[in-house]
């Protein structure tokens, strides 16, 4: 559900949308391909969105 939400919302494939730690909890991180960190800050603002890119802008 996640994935597909993300997908939609930053307009990638599923496939590009990772979780990379946390699937059972409520704080997850993801990576997604092709959107960098400034997109998503964009288009998902919010409490987490300060963390995006922390890992690096590689995507893009």
């Amino acid at each position: 559900a996640l994935r597909d939400f993300l997908a939609r919302r930053l307009g990638v494939p599923k496939d590009a949308v990772e979780i990379l730690s946390g699937h059972t909890s409520r704080h997850k991180v993801v990576r997604v391909q092709g959107v960098r960190a400034e997109q998503v800050r964009r288009l998902l603002p919010g409490k987490g969105s300060e963390e995006a890119g922390k890992q690096g802008d590689k995507n893009g």
